[in-house]
């Protein structure tokens, strides 16, 4: 079963599983686990109370955190992921869809993203602008190709219906 207390004193096998040095890994795992805490705050009430029923195998934070940053580095399958740290294919699969909203808060993605995104549709508008002006002449109109002379009936067809639309 792969956990974080495995590897934190492998420095080079955690950046390959994680994709983050150690620092960097500590850095991060403060903010997830405020992130967590908010989203625990939220919860739905409980069926039983905190500590009640069977012990969690993904029991810190650190090992939540490995867990997730391994999916998105390799994206293994569920059942692949699963079997990796010790869990079923249904576990794996709500510990992804349970933690992917809390990486994205600890990594402020969530706010960044969206300026990223207007930023991203704003030069693509601008770029489109300046491309379909390039495309219109002076005229305002679409020039298109330029059709070479003498290059037979099925050229000289398409003029005269290029012609005939634009007139």
């Amino acid at each position: 079963m792969l956990n974080y207390a495995q590897i934190k004193n492998k420095p080079r096998i955690f950046q390959s599983l994680t994709g983050l040095t150690q620092p960097a890994f500590a850095r991060l795992v403060i903010a997830f686990q405020r992130a967590y805490e908010r989203d625990a705050q939220r919860e739905t009430p409980r069926q039983r109370r905190r500590g009640g029923g069977r012990k969690a195998v993904l029991a810190t934070a650190e090992d939540k955190l490995v867990f997730i940053l391994f999916y998105f580095k390799f994206y293994p399958t569920q059942e692949v992921l699963g079997f990796l740290f010790g869990l079923g294919q249904p576990q794996a699969n709500e510990w992804i869809h349970r933690l992917t909203p809390i990486l994205n808060a600890a990594l402020g993605y969530e706010s960044s993203f969206r300026r990223a995104k207007r930023r991203i549709w704003s030069k693509f508008w601008r770029l489109a602008l300046v491309w379909s002006s390039s495309l219109m002449g002076q005229s305002g109109q679409f020039s298109g190709p330029k059709i070479a002379s003498g290059s037979g009936s099925i050229t000289a067809a398409r003029r005269s219906a290029i012609q005939s639309r634009t007139s």
